[in-house]
């Protein structure tokens, strides 16, 4: 039986190369090892420059763990940026209508959760505050810029079509909740990852999760800086 030959114009779409999947690797075991020994500094000196950089280098895990495991199932690297909601064609005015959404819903949860603290007297302690006081500018501008295109690429991304909504988000939620050793953190994040992995299944952009995600992690840094120094 004779092979089917590819139409003219168009080219076959290769597998990540082998040298490519080869670094990912050898990036992602570098980055847990990092991430392991600076924690481990952390936990020895307590001095905050371990912290900030045992941060960064663990947000910088996350993608570098999606983009080697999709190398080594030999996916296709248009396929990875297109099933991680990444390819062009995501960035829709659709995708802008629910990163609005999203970010609108993620503030009334804010203000929902302020005004319930109030109303039955009940502290909701957060240590976001303790770890941003005195943080370099880099770390700060990590947060609002790098740190959301990562942790979405992971928990949203990657996880929600292989994991589901509630197990990604629960995921997201249990390494918020021990990073800053906050029950309403791990509250925040949960509800977070449940809407933004509903939003993306959605959609399956991610565009529309990264937007309102920046944006608030833009205006909690800003609204506890204030609340520090006035």
């Amino acid at each position: 039986m004779a092979k089917r030959r590819a139409p003219k114009g168009r080219s076959r779409a290769r597998p990540v190369p082998s040298n490519a999947r080869y670094a990912f690797y050898a990036i992602t075991l570098a980055l847990i090892i990092l991430t392991a020994y600076l924690s481990w500094q952390y936990a020895a000196t307590q001095q905050g420059d371990y912290l900030y950089l045992s941060s960064v280098t663990l947000s910088l895990l996350f993608p570098s763990i999606a983009l080697s495991w999709m190398g080594f199932r030999g996916t296709r690297p248009t396929e990875i940026i297109s099933s991680l909601g990444l390819s062009r064609d995501r960035l829709t005015r659709r995708s802008i209508y629910y990163a609005l959404m999203l970010f609108a819903i993620l503030i009334m949860i804010e203000i929902a959760i302020g005004l319930f603290s109030y109303a039955t007297g009940i502290s909701l302690p957060t240590n976001v505050g303790m770890l941003l006081n005195g943080a370099p500018i880099y770390f700060l501008a990590f947060g609002i810029i790098i740190a959301p295109i990562n942790e979405e690429i992971l928990f949203r991304g990657f996880l929600v079509p292989r994991i589901g909504i509630v197990a990604s988000a629960l995921v997201f939620a249990a390494l918020h909740g021990l990073s800053y050793e906050s029950v309403s953190e791990f509250a925040a994040a949960l509800a977070f990852g449940l809407a933004a992995g509903y939003v993306f299944r959605k959609t399956r952009s991610l565009y529309a999760t990264i937007i309102p995600h920046a944006a608030i992690n833009l205006i909690g840094i800003f609204a506890l800086f204030y609340m520090i120094h006035v």
